[in-house]
Formats: C-alpha cells, structure tokens, sequence
C-alpha cells in the first residue's frame, strides 16, 4: 500500500514538473485562444458620467433602465464557523428596459467560502466590516423589509473598469474578467422607520446588479417569436 502511495506521488511530481517545463510559446498561445474567447470589454465613455447619491459610484446618462424591488431584507448568519458572523443579503425585484422586464434574486441559501463569492457571484451577498459595502447600515436594520422604505432606485455603473478573479482557489485554473461592474442605487427613507438608529433621513447604497451594460441589456432583449406550427395533410 505504501508503495502504491509513493508511486502516486512520483506521477503526479512528474506530470507537474512536465507542466513546468512547457514551451513559454505553448502557454503564449494558450493564453492568446482564452482571451479570444473572452468578448472583448467596451468601456462606457467617462465622458458621460456624473456623481450619483451612491458615494463611491457614479451615474452614466446611457443607462435608461428601471429596478423595482419587491423584497429587501438582511439578517445575521455565520459562515464556515460559528464565530465567522455576516450578513446576508436577500432580495428580489425586477429590471426593464421599457419594453421587456426579468426578474433577478439572490440565492437562499448561505455559500461556504464567502470571500470566493462576495460581490460579484451569482450566490448570496455577504457582508462584513469594510468601507467598501453597505455592512453598517444593514446591521442596524437586521430582519427588516427595507423595500417598504424605498424612495429612489437608480441603475448606476462604476467608472473604472475593475479585473475579477473568478474561480478563486477552488477551480483548477483562476479566470480574471475585466467587468464594469452595473449597480442599483438604492435611496431608503428612513423616517419611515419605528425604530431610527441615526439621526440621517435618507441612506443610499449601491447594490451588484450586472458585470456590465452589454450584459443586461442582452438579458432585456425579446425572446424570439415562437415557431408557427403547420397543419399537416
């Protein structure tokens, strides 16, 4: 058995060792045939933007959709250990361009792992100490209906074009995406609430939405017509 062991060990050093010694030209071209499947990223024009209430993120004047937020909600969890608290983000809502509407949610259920899926996944956001996310102010309102206390809902996008890893240590191989990151922004009312834990009246966050413009508005575009169905003779 031990035997067998070690020699597991020496195929698996060697097929690595292989890999390392590859051609550089080899994973050049490699390289070169991942990125030509990537579409390449245009940026939305600097010249467009203004400041938006969403401290940190800016207001594009090419973005005419609308967001309705049907359920808004944040509650305390622990991920990975019990002394690993955050909060969890749940909402549901729905996006238009004018023409088509889709609805969009996070996940239910808790993630493991949530640093591989913070901000930019598809799984449920999780928040916890930072100046870059709305932590505090979900904290004060944990297990509340905060959609009931909306007064503005704007689709908002960052400026920069940012690069994601995605995949993390969890896939074999790492895959950075450059995305300008689509965002909602969210205006609550918060003389609207019973219990008030700030003297401000109103708080606005932003919240992910899309990775970029192309993104959502390829998911607004109309389905095609359904196929008409000919009587046979």
């Amino acid at each position: 058995m031990k035997l067998l062991i070690v020699l597991a060990v020496l195929v698996s050093t060697t097929v690595f060792a292989q890999e390392a010694r590859q051609d550089p030209s080899a994973k050049s071209d490699q390289g070169e045939k991942a990125a030509a499947k990537q579409p390449e990223l245009v940026p939305l024009p600097k010249k467009g933007f203004s400041k938006s209430d969403c401290k940190g993120f800016f207001q594009h004047e090419e973005l005419p959709f609308t967001v309705e937020i049907d359920f808004f909600e944040a509650k305390r969890t622990t991920v990975n250990s019990p002394t690993d608290v955050v909060m969890e983000l749940r909402y549901k809502g729905w996006v238009s361009n004018g023409k088509v509407r889709r609805p969009f949610s996070t996940e239910q259920k808790p993630t493991l792992h949530r640093a591989q899926n913070n901000s930019y996944g598809g799984h449920a956001q999780f928040y916890k100490t930072s100046l870059r996310n709305p932590f505090h102010f979900l904290r004060a309102y944990p297990d509340e209906d905060l959609s009931k206390i909306l007064k503005n809902v704007t689709v908002v996008a960052k400026k920069e074009v940012i690069t994601y890893d995605r995949g993390g240590s969890f896939s074999y191989e790492t895959k950075r995406v450059k995305m300008q990151p689509i965002f909602m922004c969210l205006t609550f009312d918060l003389t609207k609430l019973e219990n008030r834990k700030s003297s401000a009246t109103t708080k606005a966050h932003a919240f992910f939405l899309a990775p970029h413009v192309d993104n959502l508005r390829k998911s607004l575009e109309p389905p095609p017509p359904a196929p008409t169905q000919t009587e046979e003779i």
